[in-house]
């Protein structure tokens, strides 16, 4: 058993770790555009992001940011389904990863790749104080654990109900029926649509999430649970 949770506490550090490093990468390349907004951190304007379509530039590095990160969510996909014991939020986190799949190759085969680069770097944020904030539980570290428990919490509120949606709503929504007769090309519209509406249900996932890990929060606030990270299963 104890050597089961250090295990397991390896695996979430390496993944908070992993997740800051993806999270540098994709600041850096968006950094070079001209449309990473500032709640991502940016100089750009989230308006800019079509201004080049149907013939989209993206900066040196892109493509592989992008097919990198798709690897882990792949892996990550077969991992929950093949694994022995399934956790509480099965099906939840396969209907998430599934979802996120599904945006990556999406937009990588319609080129839409700036708004998805967005979308994943937004969802990349969160993780980190996920991963770091599970390593830490059950050890002795307890001001690590509610520090970065927190930092769950403030990174989960604004990446995922506020970030999400505003890159979802303006990049597959409102900036793509700017484009000069996009409404006549029907099956790029399918396509964009099918995105806005798959992330749509995402964004359902993530109120759920927020509303587990403010309730945790609370409980544990009250005293009445110390065990806020493990009953999160992201």
């Amino acid at each position: 058993m104890r050597s089961k949770k250090a295990t397991k506490n390896v695996q979430n550090l390496s993944k908070g770790v992993l997740f800051i490093c993806t999270v540098v990468w994709g600041t850096s390349v968006l950094n070079q555009t001209d449309y990473n907004p500032w709640y991502l951190f940016g100089s750009g304007k989230i308006e800019n992001l079509y201004k080049s379509h149907p013939l989209n530039e993206y900066p040196p590095f892109m493509k592989y940011y992008y097919l990198g990160t798709l690897g882990y969510y792949i892996a990550k996909t077969f991992e929950d389904i093949l694994m022995r014991e399934k956790r509480n939020d099965f099906m939840e986190m396969v209907l998430h990863h599934t979802l996120t799949i599904e945006l990556y190759v999406g937009s990588y085969m319609c080129n839409y790749m700036g708004v998805g680069s967005l979308i994943i770097l937004a969802l990349d944020w969160t993780q980190i104080c996920v991963g770091l904030s599970r390593a830490f539980t059950e050890t002795k570290f307890k001001t690590a654990t509610v520090t970065f428990g927190v930092g769950m919490w403030v990174t989960w509120i604004y990446f995922r109900l506020f970030v999400f949606p505003m890159v979802v709503y303006y990049g597959l929504y409102s900036l793509p029926r700017e484009i000069p007769d996009f409404s006549m090309k029907f099956d790029e519209m399918f396509v964009v649509n099918s995105l806005f509406w798959l992330n749509s249900g995402m964004m359902v996932l993530n109120i759920w999430w927020a509303y587990l890990i403010t309730k945790l929060i609370i409980r544990a606030v009250k005293g009445k649970d110390n065990d806020i990270v493990n009953k999160v299963e992201n």
